[in-house]
């Protein structure tokens, strides 16, 4: 007799929305909802691919924070190896470095990944 084991593959996130889609550089002001979102669909696709959420981000409530570059270099961080275990190769085309000014072309690029 022949033993089957019934296994399923991890799926990734589906119908992640998120507020002002997409992100007009030059028009789109910055806000900290922007930011929430992306932690909470980065913390989705970390947990599709069984990976631990991150729970401990820069500036906790970004409400009334400044948008730094920190905060996007911790979402790319914590995203790349949750898109690796779904065989994405994720590459990311500015980089972004403290002091340097986020621009919206950032959050949309994140934003685009886990589409």
């Amino acid at each position: 007799s022949h033993v089957y084991e019934h296994t399923s593959a991890p799926v990734p996130p589906q119908g992640l929305r998120f507020t002002d889609d997409p992100l007009v550089p030059g028009v789109t002001v910055i806000k900290a909802i922007h930011l929430i979102e992306l932690r909470n669909a980065v913390n989705a696709w970390r947990t599709a691919a069984g990976l631990a959420p991150i729970v401990v981000w820069t500036d906790q409530n970004p409400t009334g924070a400044t948008i730094k570059a920190i905060h996007i270099i911790e979402l790319r961080n914590a995203l790349d190896p949750a898109l690796r275990a779904f065989g994405r190769n994720p590459s990311f085309s500015s980089g972004v470095a403290p002091g340097q000014v986020v621009r919206a072309v950032h959050f949309q690029e994140l934003r685009n990944l886990m589409k």
